[in-house]
């Protein structure tokens, strides 16, 4: 990105971050304005990827879900309204907040979803490796005893 597009982002995204603000809560202007702030970050491509080479195969559903936490929250009624174009560019805070809060939020998050995966895969093999096998049952017959209404 030269130096003259990076400068128009940036004046792009102060100019959608502080009329969102002048909107009231539930104004379909701010929501409009926000949903372009949202796809201008996005399509910016200037989000930091914090701890890259960390949590090797969960990485992107991590950044994923600290990604989406982020918009979330810059979305719900008046955090946009604490960002101060004083204090720094649109992106600069944005990404600040994706390093120091949504993203090492979203590790336990994500580990613990793929621990109860994990958990929920070997309770269904004790299942059925407990289904003694000179009595074999069809899923159906299965399912019907309840040996899978967990899924239900």
């Amino acid at each position: 990105m030269t130096n003259d597009r990076r400068k128009q982002l940036d004046v792009q995204l102060k100019e959608l971050a502080l009329a969102a603000q002048q909107y009231t809560h539930l104004a379909k202007g701010k929501r409009i304005t926000l949903t372009r702030l949202i796809n201008a970050i996005w399509e910016s491509g200037r989000l930091v990827r914090p701890c890259k080479g960390q949590f090797q195969l969960l990485y992107e559903d991590i950044y994923d879900e600290a990604v989406q936490n982020l918009f979330f929250y810059l979305c719900q009624e008046k955090n946009i309204n604490r960002y101060d174009p004083e204090r720094g560019e649109v992106m600069t805070w944005v990404n600040m907040l994706l390093t120091k809060r949504f993203f090492p939020e979203a590790i336990p998050k994500v580990i613990g979803k793929e621990n109860e995966i994990n958990n929920e895969i070997n309770l269904d093999n004790f299942h059925l490796e407990n289904i003694p096998s000179s009595q074999p049952m069809s899923l159906f017959e299965r399912s019907s005893r309840g040996k899978f209404s967990s899924y239900s």
